[in-house]
């Protein structure tokens, strides 16, 4: 009967009792803000820049391989000769470290558009080349490989600073776990809310016991495709989601700056 004073008599006792479970293991798990991720930061106007200038932790690339080029496009028709991956986010980087100035902690979130196994030679060959940013120090930059990854298997055979993009909390359980970065899920696979009125129970139910599942197993957890508006983003707060998605990369670090957890 005080369960059912707090929730409402019309929630069914399963629900409830999954709800509290995952709450009181969510905030064990320890609430902070979320991290901020530039989703396919190459359409910013400025890329790099945009989202490094407002202190995104997380930078969205996506790399087709062509004519052993690295170009920085969704898809080939939108290939221009002069937007790769070194010149829009490597070399920023890079004049960064000339000046002396501190790289605050960035990872790039790199999709692979086309085969695993040659745009990776390609991507290590050029990483090569800059071994005081790609590192696993504690200011080196990380790279998660998402998209075409090559088998889970093979995972451990890469470089330190070389992560993969995980699906499914369960990988973690799977030799090379301990190379998932993180774990990336399409928000309408739970919920088709987009952000008008309040996140229905029965998707909030599901959103958190994924959420939760990956916390269990050590994992952080990034939702694409999720509305980028502030309804949403206090949502995501509220399901202890690790990274905010975000197209808005300028309108999210105000709203973080200015959010106070005792909102929730």
């Amino acid at each position: 009967m005080v369960v059912a004073s707090i929730f409402g008599a019309y929630i069914p006792l399963m629900k409830r009792l999954v709800l509290l479970f995952v709450c009181y293991t969510t905030i064990a798990y320890g609430q902070v803000l979320p991290k901020m991720h530039s989703h396919n930061d190459y359409h910013q106007d400025a890329p790099f820049w945009a989202a490094y200038n407002t202190g995104a932790q997380s930078i969205e690339i996506d790399v087709i391989l062509k004519d052993n080029e690295l170009y920085v496009a969704h898809d080939r028709v939108d290939i221009e000769k002069d937007r790769t991956i070194e010149r829009l986010y490597i070399q920023p980087l890079e004049q960064l470290q000339a000046k002396g100035e501190y790289i605050h902690t960035v990872t790039f979130l790199v999709d692979f558009k086309t085969a695993a196994k040659p745009t990776m030679k390609r991507l290590l060959e050029i990483t090569a080349k800059y071994p005081a940013i790609f590192n696993d120090k504690p200011n080196g930059v990380r790279l998660i490989i998402s998209g075409n990854r090559p088998k889970q298997e093979k995972y451990a055979e890469h470089p330190a600073y070389i992560l993969f993009d995980g699906r499914k909390p369960e990988e973690m359980d799977k030799a090379g776990s301990e190379k998932i970065g993180l774990i990336s899920r399409n928000f309408s696979d739970f919920s088709k809310w987009r952000g008008e009125g309040k996140l229905p129970e029965k998707d909030s139910l599901k959103l958190a016991a994924f959420v939760n599942d990956c916390h269990q197993r050590k994992a952080e957890v990034r939702f694409w495709n999720t509305p980028d508006v502030v309804s949403v983003y206090h949502s995501l707060i509220r399901l202890d989601v690790d990274y905010i998605n975000t197209d808005k990369p300028s309108e999210l670090a105000r709203f973080l700056e200015t959010y106070k957890i005792e909102e929730e």
